[in-house]
């Protein structure tokens, strides 16, 4: 789990996020970068993060939302009142009541979220979407209104995207890939190449292991992505 940098994160205020009396956001304007949300969250309390979005009235008009809800993370994108689901649900694995940690990275029009345990690092469920339709917007928490007094938030720290990329860490849970030719692979700089299967046929293409910074880096280097993927089966916990 890729851990809390001091250096290139902004924290904001666990206690005005609990004390707002719908969605909090943050003054923040992002094109992309990291969302980190810790703490207590029970195994059917609902909370949700926007990111890429925009609030009014204490209620989110546009942006991505990834959602923690009857023990499922989910990610979703709105339009106004519109919710368009953008993949499928993933199943939280052993929900505890234990403090756990929300990842989301969102680069180009990639977007990932990562459920941790924050004791043991292990990974509970991970969710992946493609989506070009909202480019920049702040950040924002919403505790659902049954799960305030269950819900405890420690921690919360947004990064924008290609400024002080973090370094590598152990990243667990479902492995991303990604498709380049030769030409952008031999191109890109901090990323570790680590090809997994050659394509047939040509331009020379390789399908490449990377994880979430190694996305992040590719993406801030203009890299022509050809497809990137989240893997289907279930990675290493």
């Amino acid at each position: 789990m890729p851990g809390f940098d001091a250096k290139t994160e902004r924290t904001w205020s666990p206690k005005a996020i609990v004390d707002a009396p719908g969605w909090w956001s943050t003054s923040q304007r992002l094109e992309g970068g990291t969302l980190r949300l810790r703490g207590v969250m029970g195994r059917s309390n609902e909370i949700s993060v926007l990111i890429r979005g925009a609030v009014s009235g204490g209620k989110p008009t546009a942006g991505y939302r990834v959602r923690i809800a009857k023990r499922q993370l989910h990610l979703e994108r709105l339009d106004g009142s519109k919710v368009t689901t953008l993949t499928d649900p993933e199943d939280i694995k052993r929900p505890s009541r234990g403090e756990l940690e929300l990842l989301v990275t969102h680069v180009g029009p990639y977007i990932t979220a990562r459920l941790y345990r924050v004791r043991s690092a292990r990974h509970l469920a991970s969710v992946f979407a493609r989506d070009e339709t909202h480019r920049a917007g702040v950040s924002a928490v919403s505790l659902g209104a049954g799960s305030r007094r269950k819900l405890t938030v420690d921690h919360f720290a947004t990064r924008p995207a290609c400024k002080s990329v973090p370094l590598h860490d152990k990243e667990r849970g479902r492995t991303l890939w990604a498709t380049l030719s030769k030409e952008a692979a031999d191109q890109l700089k901090g990323v570790k190449l680590r090809p997994m299967e050659r394509l047939p046929g040509e331009p020379n293409r390789s399908v490449y292991r990377f994880d979430t910074i190694d996305l992040e880096r590719a993406v801030c280097q203009g890299a022509d992505l050809a497809n990137v993927t989240l893997e289907t089966g279930a990675g290493p916990s």
